[in-house]
């Protein structure tokens, strides 16, 4: 009996430990989440995470099983979690309108958010936000409360906007910063703060905010500095047609695409090239794919050897007329200008094939083989453009 209870403790001690090695996580929905923060009057700490996210698993691996975040936490929070493709997953994703993960969310026994976060934190780093948003006067609704009984303070609205910052896209972040420079005229629009505001909360490229930094792109300089204000503008950009691209949009698309086109920047008009391309593959858009392409390549690409790698593969794929695949040889041909591998010389043996050269087309895939015994590569995607070759 003795040595029976003996080993019976002894596996106790060993579930408590086995308990303690990372901390835990409430696995059975949102909702019971909620409701044991609730009981317990604590904040809820809410992760979601995908299994594809390096960032995620690095952070179960390294920070959740840290003895001193497993104390902090366990000590102030309720901790749960969700995969974004399971059960509640993609309703929660889309009802807190993230893309970046891992994302955390910090919710009150009100069912408030007073605290968002996204990305990879170090234990260290976690310890001390998951502080801040203990601290009743650092979370988001007294800093938006503080904010909206005094619209037209600078300090107030860029306290709101850096918080929000940490765990919402830009876009959520715009009416702040809208309400703000709408008690500002245009005369006391540049200074130090302002620039601050701008950079962390306009978005609308079509806002009196956002165009009035492009007419005074020198005075916002001379604040900050030229790189930040065109970094600034070519975020703006990317942040506003990435969007409409990615869920091709057309209309919206190409009703911003006027705007930024107006904007005669050739930095802009580079990535204009480049969703352009996006939204006609996304689309299936022959004729528009061919009229980003045509007069934009040597524009925007000529540097590029992967890009021209790709317009090429995608012109052999799409197109059968004589015009189009001499487009691609040029193309490929300066491609392995820039970087002779094996994979451009394959798809330009490809290309010559198609165009019914097929002498060069075997010289193409032999070299392309050659480069693949050299670099110790498969050569079997080379032997299989051989052997149809000889054959045909």
């Amino acid at each position: 009996m003795h040595t029976i209870r003996t080993l019976l403790f002894l596996w106790l001690v060993a579930l408590s430990a086995t308990a303690q090695n990372t901390l835990v996580f409430e696995e059975n929905g949102f909702k019971a989440a909620m409701a044991k923060a609730k009981a317990e009057n604590k904040i809820l700490f809410y992760m979601l995470y995908a299994d594809w996210c390096p960032h995620c698993k690095k952070m179960k691996a390294e920070v959740f099983t840290d003895p001193k975040v497993i104390d902090f936490m366990s000590q102030h929070f309720v901790c749960g979690w969700q995969n974004i493709e399971t059960g509640e997953g993609p309703a929660l994703r889309k009802k807190l309108n993230t893309k970046l993960f891992p994302y955390f969310v910090f919710i009150n026994p009100d069912s408030r958010i007073v605290y968002a976060l996204s990305g990879e934190l170090k234990s260290d780093d976690l310890i001390k936000e998951a502080s801040t948003a203990l601290d009743p006067k650092q979370q988001i609704p007294y800093l938006e409360d503080q904010f909206l009984a005094d619209r037209g303070n600078a300090e107030k609205c860029l306290a709101l906007l850096t918080t929000m910052r940490k765990g919402y896209e830009r876009q959520a972040l715009h009416p702040i910063a809208q309400a703000y420079f709408a008690n500002v005229p245009d005369d006391k629009m540049v200074s130090d703060i302002n620039w601050k505001i701008m950079a962390n909360g306009v978005a609308d490229i079509e806002s009196r905010e956002f165009q009035y930094l492009l007419k005074h792109q020198k005075e916002y300089a001379a604040v900050s500095s030229p790189e930040r204000v065109e970094r600034k503008i070519l975020n703006a950009v990317t942040e506003t047609m990435q969007v409409f691209a990615t869920d091709t949009d057309t209309v919206a698309y190409y009703r911003k695409r006027e705007v930024i086109q107006a904007m005669q920047m050739r930095k802009t008009d580079s990535l204009l090239f480049r969703y352009d391309m996006e939204i006609a593959e996304r689309t299936g858009n022959k004729a528009r794919y061919r009229e980003a392409t045509v007069s934009n390549v040597k524009r925007f690409a000529w540097t590029s050897a992967p890009i021209l790698k790709d317009v090429a593969k995608k012109y052999a794929e799409y197109y059968a007329d004589p015009q189009s695949l001499q487009y691609a040889l040029d193309w490929i041909a300066r491609a392995l200008e820039l970087d002779m591998t094996v994979d451009n010389r394959l798809t330009q043996a490809r290309i010559y094939f198609k165009l019914g050269r097929k002498k060069e087309a075997l010289a193409s895939a032999r070299a392309g083989k050659a480069l693949a015994q050299q670099y110790g590569f498969s050569q079997a995607d080379a032997d299989a453009l051989i052997s149809a070759y000889e054959k045909s």
